[in-house]
């Protein structure tokens, strides 16, 4: 991983903000094949399936 990322746990407690790549990082860790990430009113949304 690169940039903001790499200095991050994602696992942590503390609120975070994801980006595309390490919110489908995370979902594909966790067992889910991400389907579909997207921007929708300053959220970003993904679908996947396990």
């Amino acid at each position: 991983m690169r940039g903001f990322e790499s200095r991050f746990d994602p696992l942590s407690p503390h609120l975070r903000f994801f980006t595309r790549r390490s919110l489908a990082t995370l979902l594909g860790n966790f067992g889910f094949e991400v389907e579909r990430l997207q921007r929708r009113r300053g959220s970003l949304l993904a679908v996947g399936r396990r």
